[in-house]
């Protein structure tokens, strides 16, 4: 696997500090004002080890605790939209697009076919 910078160790709250640019809190603020896609398709996809690069120190409970939590926040994002599908992808962490690409791919595929 690729090595990668994780943005959580530096200032990910300051855009010009993360990889990717992202401005996370006004985001955060956007996506909390939504109240409903309606029938917009979405595709979820949902990693079945989600802490597999959990911190050694983290109580196995916790890591437990925590990937119910994210499946929790999964499950009421799905709820945005009456055309919410999930795709659960067992066999990887977090981070699917660097784990199991093929995955993404066919999740993009699908949801071209979806919205043609």
């Amino acid at each position: 696997m690729p090595q990668f910078r994780c943005y959580w160790i530096t200032d990910w709250r300051d855009p010009a500090k993360n990889q990717e640019g992202v401005d996370f809190p006004a985001s955060q603020a956007q996506a909390q004002t939504i109240d409903s896609l309606g029938a917009t398709p979405m595709l979820v996809l949902t990693s079945g080890v989600f802490l597999r690069e959990a911190p050694r120190e983290a109580p196995q409970e916790a890591t437990a605790r925590l990937h119910r939590l994210w499946q929790g926040m999964h499950r009421e994002l799905m709820q945005q939209s009456s055309k919410a599908k999930q795709i659960l992808v067992e066999t990887s962490g977090h981070f699917i697009q660097r784990e199991q690409p093929d995955v993404i791919v066919a999740a993009i595929r699908q949801m071209v076919e979806t919205v043609r």
